[in-house]
């Protein structure tokens, strides 16, 4: 495990797709870490926490409201 961790520090991660809210709003895991991603507002890839979890579900249900 830990080689694992060390080669997405050195080399990086290689993110897999999960769930696709929107095209702004991705969910990723690291297939070789597991660790979460998501997009932010810049298009970066940050660590999934409890905040985002809460605001791409927020997202999505405003969405939801707007398309249905």
């Amino acid at each position: 495990m830990f080689s694992k961790i060390l080669r997405c520090k050195i080399v990086g991660h290689k993110y897999q797709l999960t769930q696709k809210h929107h095209f702004q709003i991705n969910e990723y895991r690291c297939n070789c870490c597991k660790k979460e991603f998501t997009d932010d507002g810049y298009g970066r890839k940050v660590p999934l926490n409890e905040y985002w979890r809460q605001t791409n579900n927020r997202f999505r249900t405003y969405l939801n409201e707007i398309y249905s």
